[in-house]
């Protein structure tokens, strides 16, 4: 579920300038994001939103805790800016120093997009055509990047069957393992890829026992381990442990700084320094290499320094949306609480007259019922997800009152829907 305040910056430009808290400031919308800089005297303040689904009850400007500013307008010029420039082509190299460190491995390298992050890690492990990685058949490698591996790197994958906890069953693992290299009939096993957390199966973390014996498997038949760790972050907070303490049992893994952790933009790739090395001409090859990436990297500094922290508040807004979705009179909606990890929530409609793309419809939409029950319009954006259920995502920008509103609104949704069926009847 995202903050749809978040997605309207386009047509908020007189909004935000009318707004007390930015009334000083001149938005400005930067290319190809949902992002936009606040330009006023003194300095230039980034606002750094997540994008995507989620809540509209008023418009509002960008919250004073997450506000950073990124330059003084009183700085001293460094012959024509060049101090500057300096500065912003640094912010890459110290933005993976510190995802390097955070992350227990020896380089980062900073990335556009988690889709060429994920490829650029399959290139690199898997070095000749034809080679073959082991991945989860719901996966997001697998499921969600058009076939990349095969399609651009001409990497073979064989699948395993996702568990509802996000895991697979090892001793599948090794089955699917080949044996007779250098037999031309077969590919050569080469990679296993992990998801952590699992976005299909609504965020389920991952076991760190079930993380030890995938290595130990891989170690022992001379695989190596790539972690789709998107959210990650997201896996940590709710293990109470570092990063690191995650990742030790990979060779490589791909983070997320949007979605829970709010920036605009942008990945870091993780592993060892020749991995790494090789990664760089992958990235050049896949137009990855930006010359522009100083910017987006200050944005990636800050997610990774501030916004891991309160992750918590995201992984307590999603139960307690769950929680509430229980408790509603008429009962309408199925949710199994322990599956709620972190910020992902899937849940069924009891009712099968209502279809998930009908429900998603529903609390999108506003009536003029809607604001005489509850006083106002809330727009809330969900998803039709696979198997027949609906899937809700908090981040940054979603708060515990809208959070709360998102409950009310479900709830008059339900109670409409039994007043339809009634009346139908």
């Amino acid at each position: 579920m995202h903050c749809y305040r978040y997605i309207t910056v386009q047509r908020r430009r007189h909004e935000l300038q009318s707004t007390n808290d930015s009334s000083s400031f001149t938005p400005v919308l930067l290319p190809q994001t949902s992002s936009c800089v606040l330009r006023g005297s003194g300095a230039t303040v980034l606002w750094v939103p997540a994008g995507g689904h989620g809540i509209s009850r008023s418009h509002r400007g960008p919250p004073q805790r997450y506000r950073h500013q990124t330059r003084s307008s009183h700085a001293p010029s460094h012959g024509r800016g060049r101090g500057r420039r300096r500065c912003v082509r640094r912010r890459p190299y110290e933005l993976q120093k510190i995802a390097a460190d955070m992350f227990g491995m020896e380089a980062a390298l900073y990335v556009p997009t988690g889709t060429m992050s994920n490829l650029i890690a399959v290139m690199v492990h898997c070095r000749e055509r034809g080679d073959e990685m082991i991945v989860g058949d719901l996966s997001h490698i697998h499921v969600y990047e058009q076939g990349g591996s095969a399609q651009l790197a001409g990497v073979h994958s064989a699948t395993v069957t996702t568990l509802s906890d996000g895991t697979f069953d090892l001793d599948q693992l090794i089955s699917k393992i080949r044996h007779g290299y250098p037999d031309p009939h077969y590919p050569r096993s080469r990679l296993v890829c992990v998801e952590n957390t699992h976005n299909i199966q609504g965020g389920r973390v991952l076991p760190l026992s079930f993380l030890q014996e995938l290595r130990s498997v891989a170690d022992n038949f001379g695989l190596t381990v790539h972690m789709d760790g998107a959210r990650v972050m997201n896996a940590a907070v709710a293990l109470g442990v570092q990063p690191s303490a995650i990742l030790q049992h990979c060779h490589s893994v791909s983070v997320c700084l949007s979605k829970g952790l709010g920036a605009p933009v942008g990945t870091v790739l993780g592993g060892s320094k020749d991995f790494i090395q090789r990664a760089v001409r992958a990235r050049k090859a896949l137009g990855g290499g930006m010359r522009q990436s100083g910017v987006l990297a200050a944005a990636g500094k800050i997610a990774l320094s501030d916004m891991i922290g309160r992750m918590k508040e995201d992984h307590r807004n999603t139960k307690s949306f769950a929680q509430a979705l229980l408790q509603c009179d008429p009962p309408m909606y199925q949710v199994d609480l322990t599956t709620v990890e972190s910020n992902i929530l899937r849940f069924r409609l009891r009712d099968a007259h209502m279809s998930p793309a009908e429900f998603c419809e529903r609390m999108a939409g506003i009536d003029e019922e809607e604001v005489k029950a509850l006083g106002q319009g809330v727009q809330v954006l969900m998803f039709p997800h696979v198997g027949g259920t609906v899937r809700a995502v908090w981040h940054l920008g979603i708060s515990e009152e809208d959070t709360q509103l998102a409950i009310q609104k479900a709830h008059f949704v339900a109670h409409q829907h039994k007043l339809k069926s009634i009346r139908a009847a």
